[in-house]
């Protein structure tokens, strides 16, 4: 019966651990909580802001090309992989 009194006491200990480690994870989660959304939120913001300035240079830069010169940029591509093709 020795053996079963040792691992019942075994046990009990080993509750008691993870009752201590439960508390100390929920004090940590309170206490990190909102330090943690405030972080995600500004990195939220930060990607919102990036997303919005690329988006602007890329309208600055492509701004000045017309649709006729993207027609010749297709149209040259097209001439250049049949040409290749066919010498191929």
């Amino acid at each position: 019966m020795s053996l079963g009194r040792d691992a019942k006491a075994r046990l009990e200990d080993t509750q008691q651990q993870i009752a201590r480690l439960r508390g100390q994870v929920e004090a940590l989660v309170k206490e990190l909580g909102p330090t943690v959304s405030e972080t995600v939120n500004r990195a939220g913001t930060a990607v919102s802001e990036a997303t919005g300035i690329t988006r602007e240079q890329a309208k600055a830069a492509l701004g000045g090309i017309t649709l006729a010169q993207v027609g010749v940029v297709v149209a040259a591509a097209a001439i250049g992989w049949a040409v290749g093709r066919a010498t191929r």
